[in-house]
Formats: structure tokens, sequence, C-alpha cells
């Protein structure tokens, strides 16, 4: 067919599908071929059958009323149209192979599409190509070993990157599959959303990091099917130390994106955020660098988490804004609100005073009659929901490098003074409450994966303020935090038992809160530490 379809013009003709309509096949005709040719009436691409089901292309010939078929001849039809005819009885035949499930027909069915493959027509190849994707045998497409394949995934498909990023993987070129996905991650001015950027990042990062560990040659050359125009798999002129160092910029790009969907998710949830929609579209169609998505977005828009999510990632310790964030949070959970005791309005105006809440209001109560403005502290419905953020976001900071962004000292001395705040004024308003015995901050900071030395540490450097601030004087205070400190022991002494003797019954709800897989973790870490402790 190869051979006959070359007598018919062959790469000078137009390939099956061409919508080049400014061309006129019958001018290149000699006179003596008028008349010549023949086709089914219609046109080239009417007279190709597509199966929906098995993508079969056939000639088929229209049938008049009668019956009998219409066919059609004379100047109106040219040697493209044989030429069609030709390729289409090739693709008909390489599709009866490809889903026959008789044995050796697929072995068959590759070596005619290398055989095709080798061919230097390259209309003909153009229109292979196109009818192994369209006829779902992408598979088949993708292991054609040939430059000319990669030049048409290149330039005709170029709109579909993901074509030649799968060539590139399947041929074990993976730097070259890495830097497709980049480039299209990174591609400003295209329609393409932020999940699909993210999924092109993590491709980049997957191909990159097997360019490094290497490819089984011999399984790649299994998969392939060689052409005559076959070459030697070749990896892009990227050094070992230029790979690993592009998989360390898109993995920070990863994180920066994983930030900038969390900051759209955000937004899409608030019902109070007045964003500009040219803003909301770069935020979901294109990768913000980790400095507008804090200027222009998290710090606007008072996205506390996000804040300190992006501080973290860029190893940026500026200790002040990490401080107000940090209570601005707290104060988040709690404010605006309502309270019995004039202590614990002073309290929370101190704590609000260096944060993003600054306008919000602490009303003090007269009487049991509340006005409306806020949830009463002394409720005591807003410890649960604090104590929940402060271990979310915890876990997401701490532990990961850059541990500033969970102010220890800061947290210890805010959170306990929430607790005795709240212990003190609820036993103030209702002499039945019993302060509570349950530490939560001490238990938050566990969950979190602080160690018990330094959340010791912590309490004693508060502590130690106050001894500075009221030398030689015994207060209530100086007494909380005493009392706190001997909670910590406490704690980690039971602790490190429950690790050392497996089951022992917790007194209270020592570990309230907590699964018996995080209480096992905190007594082996407790016991390992009370053991150096005593060193």
């Amino acid at each position: 067919c190869l051979v006959c379809a070359s007598n018919f013009g062959g790469a000078n003709a137009r390939s099956i599908g061409s919508q080049d309509e400014t061309g006129d096949d019958s001018k290149d005709m000699l006179p003596w071929e008028r008349g010549l040719y023949h086709r089914p009436l219609g046109s080239p691409e009417e007279n190709m059958n597509i199966d929906q089901d098995d993508g079969i292309h056939s000639p088929t010939t229209p049938v008049n009323t009668s019956g009998t078929s219409v066919v059609m001849s004379g100047v109106d039809v040219t040697p493209a149209d044989a030429l069609r005819t030709c390729h289409a009885i090739i693709f008909y035949y390489i599709n009866i192979l490809l889903v026959s499930t008789v044995v050796d027909s697929y072995k068959l069915a590759e070596r005619m599409v290398s055989v095709c493959a080798s061919s230097s027509d390259i209309n003909f190849l153009y229109s292979l190509y196109g009818y192994l994707q369209t006829s779902n045998h992408l598979d088949t497409l993708l292991r054609i070993d040939s430059p000319a394949l990669e030049s048409w995934l290149k330039d005709v498909k170029r709109d579909q990157p993901g074509l030649l990023w799968r060539y590139y993987v399947v041929h074990g070129k993976n730097s070259l599959a890495g830097d497709v996905m980049w480039k299209r991650a990174c591609t400003a001015n295209v329609n393409v959303g932020l999940d699909e950027r993210m999924e092109c990042l993590t491709r980049a990062i997957n191909s990159f990091s097997a360019s490094l560990e290497g490819e089984n040659t011999t399984t790649l050359t299994g998969r392939r099917i060689t052409t005559a125009n076959s070459f030697a798999t070749q990896q892009a002129s990227f050094s070992r130390d230029e790979i690993e160092r592009i998989i360390t910029q898109i993995n920070e790009q990863l994180d920066v994106a994983a930030l900038q969907k969390r900051t759209l998710t955000t937004i899409a949830q608030s019902h109070n955020v007045d964003l500009d929609d040219s803003k909301i579209y770069n935020l979901s169609h294109s990768l913000i660098s980790v400095s507008d998505l804090y200027n222009d977005y998290a710090a606007p828009l008072n996205l506390c988490d996000i804040c300190l999510l992006i501080l973290q990632t860029c190893h940026h310790n500026d200790q002040s804004t990490i401080a107000t964030l940090w209570r601005s949070i707290l104060c988040e959970e709690i404010l605006p609100c309502q309270t019995h005791s004039t202590s614990v309005q002073s309290f929370l105006n101190s704590l609000k005073s260096n944060s993003m809440l600054e306008d919000e209001s602490v009303i003090l109560l007269n009487g049991n009659d509340s006005n409306g403005m806020g949830h009463i502290f002394e409720n005591g419905d807003w410890i649960a929901k604090l104590k929940n953020r402060v271990i979310s976001l915890g876990k997401e900071l701490y532990g990961k490098g850059a541990d500033y962004t969970f102010p220890l000292d800061l947290l210890v001395e805010s959170l306990e003074g929430l607790r005795h705040a709240f212990d003190s004024s609820a036993a103030s308003t209702d002499r039945r409450y019993v302060a509570s015995s349950s530490p939560w901050p001490l238990q938050a900071l566990l969950e979190v994966g602080v160690s018990f030395p330094e959340i010791l540490n912590a309490f004693d450097k508060m502590l130690d303020t106050l001894h500075m601030d009221v030398v030689g004087a015994v207060t209530a205070k100086r007494l909380q935090h005493l009392s706190s400190i001997v909670d910590v022991l406490t704690q980690w002494i039971i602790a490190a038992s429950t690790f050392s003797h497996r089951t022992v019954d917790l007194p209270g709800d020592t570990f309230d809160g907590m699964s018996s897989l995080v209480t096992n973790k905190y007594a082996e870490n407790a016991a390992n530490q009370l053991s150096r402790a005593a060193f």
C-alpha cells in the first residue's frame, strides 16, 4: 500500500484529514491522469467510516435510492483521494491486528507499525500518528522510537504537552520529561489552572528524580517499537548537580503552590473577602511568587496561618511578626467576648494589644446578663477550638527546620495565662466550679511534638521572668507558675512510667483526648528524656 501510495503524489500530497483547502491536487495531474481516478460520492472525510466503538476507519460507498453504488469520477477526483484510500487500508489492518485476540497478532501489528513508521513520507507519518492517537492506540503510538514522532509531539501537539512527557518517560528520557513538565507548570499567559500546574511540578520532580536513579535500558528496549530512524536513548545535557539543584527549586515552588492553593480555598470559603477578580484569577491560574503571595494576599487578608507557613517555607525569622501572628491566632478564637472578671478583661486586653485584633471588644459584664456582644469567656467553649487550632498549626510548623515559627516561650506564657484566667474567673462566678485538673496547654504542646525538657525549660524561663519582676514576693502568679511546673513534672513521670510498665491506670484525665498510639509515643519519648535528664 505504501508503494502504491507513492505513485499518487506521496510526500507532495496532503495528509488524511488535512484542513488546507487552498491546495489544488488537480493541478499536479498529467492530462492522461484525468478521469483515471474515482471514488464514492462525497468528500474524502465523509467517505471514511469511523466506528465509535473500535476506531476502525474504512472506505465506504454511498448508495442511491435504487440501492446501487454512487461513484464519482473525473477532474474532481484527485491523486490525493487515491493516496488517502491507500492510507486508510493500512490503518484498517493495523487496527484489526492491534485489537485481535489471536496469538501473535499483536507482535505482527507492532512489526507493521514499525515498517510504517520507517517511511520517509512525513505526511503519511503524521496521518499514522493521528490515527493511532484517535483510535485508542496511544500506548502503541508512544512506544514508536522515531525523531519524526518527537517532532510531531513538539509541534503539532504542542497544546498537549502531556503526550510529549509520556513519550520521554516511555523512552527513558527522564530529564527531558521533567523539563517538559517544569516548563508547562511555569508557562505564563496560558489558561492552565493551579491544580494542573501543581500536577506538572510533581511530575517534573518524579522525572528528574528518576533520571538521577538511572533507567533499566533492557526493559526500555523491550518496550520500544524501533524504526529505521530510531536513535539511541539520550538524556538532556543536565549534570547531576544541575538536576539536584532543579529538584530543590521545584520542591520549593511546589511548597509555595500548596500554600497558594490553601489561600485560594480559604478565600473561596470566606464570605467577607473583597478581592479583585484579576487577583482571584492570578491566584487560581498561575504560580505566584512567595513574596507576592504574602504581600498581596495572606497579609492584607489577615490569613495568619498562611503567613506563618510562608515564613517557615522562606526560613524567615522575624520574631516580632511571628509573635504578632500568634497573638492574632489566639485572639481569633476568643474575641470578641464578654467576661465577669476585671482580671480576665485586663489579660485579654494585654493579649490583643500586640495583635491584628486590637479593635475587637472585651466587654465587662455587670451581673449575669449578657449584652449579646460575643460569647461569655467563663463558659469555656473557646478552649477546645483554640487547643485544636494550636495543635493543627503546630504540627505543620514545629520540627520542620524552622521552629522559631512556633515560639514556645510565647505560647506557654499565653496559653497558661488563658488557662489560669479561666480557672480563677470561673471559680469566682460559680462556687461549685472546681479548677480544671486537665492541663490542656501542656497536652496541646505534647501533641504538637514538643519534648518534656523543652516545655519545662519554657516554664522555667517564665518563672525566672516573674522573679525579676517581683523579687522575693510570694504572689498568686508565682504559685500558678509553680503549679504549672509541677504539672509538667507529674505528666512527665507518669508518661515515663506508662512506657516502662506498659499498662498503668492514669489518674484523672492525664492524657484526655489523646489516642492510645499518641500516648504510647509520648510515653516512650518521656522515658528516654527522663533517663537522659537524670544524668
